[in-house]
């Protein structure tokens, strides 16, 4: 049997209410042409067996059983069984449009592309749409040095779940485990690996979010994952000429702020250390964040308040929000 045009990766983890949605919605794509690897990461409920199952109808489906080890466990996991020229990711909990992977596809042969990505709505766990992208089916390619740029200025997308890419060039990218937000890193490391990105003007990718959502949940130590992969990140670009030194230090910057306005009460007793740490860092560098185009008069009078006091700051934080 030959090699399928297209590996789909979903991890799989206490995902029982959704997981059928998202299968079938795979399953049923117009470009028939995929197998589908459901990597079960240790789940608790049913979602093992409901894979199991699929499995069981139809021989697209590869059904991986691991123990709890987080997506990126998962995802790596996925990707050591993946046989398709492609590959692609979806989240358990989300669903695509039937003519996703097919229109994509088609858009990287002809144009030659070794990655593609595309745009999603937004809804609520009750089906409500909060977010809708435009959708005028434009191909916009964008090289490199500006992909990178706009990921550290929070303009790009790091999802893996709307990009399409060459399987050859994922199997050489290792999704680092054990920490949150590793997205943003991996994307960092395929972007130099592809020369830029495309992105495909049109909402394919149906996105839910849910309280339990990591990026959403309650809490700011998320956000020392987002500073430990800044300083990877960092570290494998030193040799890039690319002259980002503002657009970095803004990624840092707003990646504090984000830390010291989460931060609960009890947060910051646990994370007493790493908290001054950045503070201290912050003390040291708050010319540099007055002097940050990209940062708001808000996030500027919030880190330089820190500097004082990171209490002071969250509650100036909240105080400014209740008066917007």
């Amino acid at each position: 049997m030959n090699n399928p045009t297209l590996s789909v990766v979903v991890p799989v983890y206490n995902a029982e209410k959704y997981i059928k949605r998202c299968i079938e919605s795979i399953l049923n794509q117009t470009l028939k042409d995929l197998e589908l690897i459901l990597v079960n990461d240790g789940s608790k409920d049913n979602s093992g067996a409901i894979c199991d199952e699929y499995a069981k109808i139809d021989n697209r489906v590869k059904v991986v059983h691991k123990e709890n080890g987080g997506a990126a466990s998962a995802r790596n996991a996925g990707i050591a069984k993946a046989t398709g020229k492609y590959i692609g990711f979806c989240d358990a909990d989300d669903y695509l449009d039937r003519e996703m992977y097919e229109t994509l596809i088609s858009i990287m042969k002809e144009q030659n592309l070794s990655t593609i990505e595309c745009l999603a709505n937004v809804y609520d766990t009750n089906g409500n749409l909060l977010d809708s992208e435009k959708s005028d089916k434009v191909l916009a390619t964008i090289d490199e040095i500006n992909s990178i740029k706009n990921i550290f200025l929070h303009r790009g997308n790091v999802s893996l779940a709307t990009r399409i890419t060459s399987s050859e060039i994922i199997k050489s990218i290792h999704i680092p485990e054990g920490r949150r937000v590793e997205d943003f890193y991996f994307t960092l490391l395929l972007l130099t690996k592809t020369n830029g990105t495309a992105v495909y003007n049109f909402p394919f990718y149906n996105c839910v979010t849910s309280t339990n959502s990591v990026t959403r949940s309650a809490g700011g130590s998320i956000y020392l994952d987002a500073i430990y992969f800044y300083e990877k990140s960092i570290e494998f670009l030193s040799d890039k000429n690319y002259n980002l030194k503002t657009e970095q230090e803004y990624f840092l910057f707003k990646a504090i702020y984000l830390l010291f306005i989460s931060c609960t009460k009890s947060e910051r007793k646990i994370l007493k250390n790493e908290l001054l740490e950045q503070k201290k860092h912050l003390k040291k560098h708050i010319r540099l964040v007055f002097n940050n185009p990209y940062l708001s008069k808000k996030e500027k009078l919030v880190l330089w308040l820190s500097t004082i006091s990171i209490k002071l700051s969250r509650l100036l934080y909240i105080i400014k929000n209740i008066g917007e």
